[in-house]
Formats: structure tokens, C-alpha cells, sequence
């Protein structure tokens, strides 16, 4: 949850805040107090920022409507000198807070997958969530469809062979895209004598979050599938 302070709220007011939510995006920075008196000097080290120099983050805050300056330290990184509370604020909610919720995403449904014996590699980027279930004969995939009401999905299909591989991500993306509503993209890789087979399924944040709802829904019913 983002923090509150009255607008004209010195921005120090909120140092661990911001550092705090720094840490939770996964966003790489130094957090300092500034040398205008109430002001926190924000050093960008992380590639997740949307802009790479003081001149593109000047207009990046200008169009955010952040009370902030942009400049470069000796090293060539941007600092970003915000004003007050209501500074620290927004750049929170416009910057920090879409990582903070798609990490957060990534961290629950990989609990929830372990929670059910599915072994699971999350990664976020950009562009939203990448799910990799990698595994001989790709057995986890098997398992999180029986999980989501498909059991028997691998039904008639060879699994150590690329062609079965290819037609289990085929019916694996089917299902999750009729799961969260959307089109889900999923593409699978075979082992060889050095790496397992593995399905790797690209989601958004918003598909996260219904895929998470299906599991948690399967989580707390009873095995005739009625909710407890």
C-alpha cells in the first residue's frame, strides 16, 4: 500500500518509505537527503527506470507531474532531486508501484505452485510475467492442468518427443487463455542430456492474478472439487 503525507510534506518525511518500496520493485537506486533543506536526492542505478539520461528524465517528470530535477552525478548516473512528500508520492505510484504488484504476482504463484509440488521459475520484465515449468517428460505441466480441471492432458501424446512437447504447449495455452480470458502465449522446448523439457508461458499481470485465483480456488475445495 502507498504511503500518505500531506502534499507539501517535506519529502525526507518518507525516506524509508521510498526505500522500502525500492526494495519491493526490485529497483536498484540510493536514497539520500538532498541538499535543498526536506528534499531526498534519488541516484538511479536500476534499467527499469524509463529514461537513461538527465535530459529524458526531466521531460519523464515534467509529463509525470513530479516536483523534481534531473541531474547527473560524477559517475553518469541520474539523480533525482524530489521536493516534497507528494513528489516521492507519485513517482511511487507511477514508477514503483506496477513492479511492486507484478513481483508480488510472481511471488504468489510461485508459493502457491510449490504449495502444490509444481516447480516453478518466475522471471518479470516489462512486458509482464514469464512462467517455467521445466521437468523430464514435463510431469509439472501435467500436473498444474489436472490442478486447473484438465487432467489427462497429455493424453495420446509422447512426451519425449519434440512433436509431443510442441502439442502439450499447444493445449496448455488453450487452456490458460480460456482460464484468465485472454490470449496466453506458450512455448515449449525438449530436453536433451544436458537440460529438462520445459514450458515456458508468458502472462501479464492481469492474467497472473486470474491464473492465481483458479489455483486458489482449486486450493480450498474438496476433492469433488466443491468449495469447503
Amino acid at each position: 500500500m502507498t504511503p500518505s503525507a500531506p502534499p507539501t510534506a517535506p519529502a525526507t518525511g518518507l525516506q524509508k518509505d521510498l526505500i522500502d518500496t525500492l526494495d519491493k520493485a526490485h529497483f536498484q537506486a540510493l536514497v539520500g537527503k538532498g541538499e535543498v533543506e526536506g528534499s531526498l536526492d534519488l541516484t538511479v542505478y536500476s534499467q527499469k527506470a524509463p529514461f537513461t539520461n538527465d535530459r529524458e528524465a526531466a521531460q519523464w517528470l515534467d509529463q509525470a507531474g513530479i516536483a523534481a530535477t534531473a541531474t547527473l552525478n560524477e559517475g553518469l548516473y541520474v539523480v533525482l532531486n524530489l521536493h516534497t512528500a507528494d513528489a516521492v508520492l507519485r513517482f511511487i505510484d507511477l514508477l514503483l508501484m506496477p513492479w511492486v504488484t507484478a513481483y508480488t504476482a510472481a511471488d504468489q504463484l510461485e508459493t502457491l505452485l510449490d504449495s502444490h509440488a509444481v516447480t516453478s521459475d518466475l522471471a518479470v520484465g516489462t512486458a509482464g510475467i514469464a512462467l517455467t515449468l521445466a521437468e523430464d517428460d514435463l510431469a509439472c505441466v501435467v500436473t498444474l492442468a489436472s490442478l486447473l480441471g484438465a487432467p489427462g492432458i497429455d493424453s495420446g501424446l509422447v512426451l519425449h518427443r519434440r512433436r509431443g512437447i510442441r502439442r502439450l504447449a499447444e493445449r496448455m495455452k488453450w487452456l490458460l487463455s480460456g482460464i484468465v480470458g485472454s490470449a496466453v502465449q506458450a512455448t515449449a522446448e525438449a530436453g536433451c542430456e544436458h537440460a529438462c523439457a520445459r514450458l515456458e508461458v508468458n502472462l501479464t499481470v492481469e492474467q497472473t492474478h486470474r491464473l492465481l485465483d483458479r489455483l486458489d480456488a482449486t486450493q480450498h475445495s474438496t476433492p469433488t472439487g466443491r468449495a469447503s
